[in-house]
């Protein structure tokens, strides 16, 4: 009765602990060195163009503000938007 006891808990120990050892990721690889410059490259190219974003968005603001600077009633006003 021991022995079946004794063999089904190491049966049952080995079962969990390699069912432990399934869910360990191993290490992520290092990029090598053409992922790398394909990953600068793409961050140049989402920075180009929110930074275009952001000048596009300026230049209408600053057109708003001198339309609103050289508004002379509400209808003139009106016309900014």
């Amino acid at each position: 009765m021991k022995k079946t006891f004794l063999a089904s808990a190491l049966a049952l120990s080995l079962s969990f602990g390699s069912a432990c050892l399934s869910f360990a990721q191993p290490p992520s690889p290092q990029p090598n060195q053409q992922q790398q410059q394909f990953k600068e490259h793409k961050f140049q190219e989402v920075k180009e163009k929110r930074l275009h974003i952001i000048h596009e968005r300026i230049e209408r603001l600053e057109q708003r503000k001198a339309c609103i600077e050289q508004a002379q009633d509400f209808q003139a006003l009106r016309n900014c938007r």
